[in-house]
């Protein structure tokens, strides 16, 4: 079995080098095969999540909804780069964006049936917790309304192209709002096996949402190719890296408590 400090280190190596190539802009093309390495990670290991667990059980269920979610994101990535680099066609708007958006709501179900599987009632919480999460989400709502919809509107644009674009950045809040319920589930792991794997989904919905803002913004010059707005790519990829470490993590230590039961 693949250790999970080998998957962390390269992890960081693979970052590291498509980093490089986007930001000394050694080659959009180049740039661009390897970005859809990190979704289909995260597909993988996300399958390799359902099967250790099986969707017999409730939580391999939960698995299945998120990984079915990263194929949309996964297709939604190929057909994009696609358009781009091979019948040079406009990316956005376009069919990809239709595999985008409904990841989204295999995504929503498979985070709010965790928190049906733990049944999370806002009694449990305590008062700091609520209020830091109230405040949270309230911050987040202003900079969504900001920056991914005021921002991001664009009169010279369709309204089919701000629809979609609006749609993104309002998508990741409804997915980060159940996400903070399942970060109550991860505290609630604390010092358990499974606590690193809720944060790291949380982390990689923000990092979602962070890339998503920036597309709404600049998506004109995004989609043109034009640095260093292709650095948004980055926020996706460590997105996707972060849920193929989080799947790869589930799955590796049930595996290992497993097996320590066999024994």
């Amino acid at each position: 079995m693949i250790s999970k400090k080998l998957v962390v280190e390269l992890f960081t190596v693979f970052f590291i080098v498509i980093s490089a190539i986007y930001v000394f802009q050694l080659s959009d093309l180049v740039g661009n095969i390897l970005y859809l390495i990190p979704p289909f990670l995260a597909f993988i290991a996300g399958l390799y999540a359902v099967r250790t667990y099986r969707l017999s059980n409730g939580h391999g269920q939960v698995m299945g909804l998120l990984t079915a979610g990263m194929l949309c994101w996964l297709i939604g990535e190929i057909l994009f780069f696609y358009f781009q680099f091979i019948s040079h066609n406009t990316p956005f708007p376009s069919i990809a964006d239709a595999f985008y958006l409904v990841g989204y709501p295999l995504i929503f179900a498979g985070l709010t049936k965790e928190i049906l599987i733990h049944k999370v009632d806002l009694k449990n919480f305590n008062k700091l917790y609520l209020t830091l999460v109230i405040m949270l989400v309230i911050v987040l709502i202003v900079i969504v309304s900001y920056f991914g919809v005021y921002k991001a509107y664009d009169q010279t644009q369709t309204f089919l192209s701000n629809a979609i674009s609006i749609a993104y950045g309002i998508g990741d809040l409804i997915l980060i709002v159940p996400g903070l319920f399942i970060l109550k589930i991860a505290l609630d792991y604390a010092g358990g096996k499974l606590y690193n794997s809720w944060v790291l989904i949380l982390l990689g919905l923000i990092a979602t949402l962070g890339g998503d803002i920036l597309f709404a913004i600049f998506r004109k010059s995004y989609t043109k190719l034009v640095w260093p707005y292709t650095l948004i790519d980055l926020f996706y990829i460590i997105s996707y890296l972060l849920f193929s470490y989080s799947f790869f993590y589930t799955a590796t230590t049930i595996r290992s408590l497993h097996a320590k039961l066999v024994k």
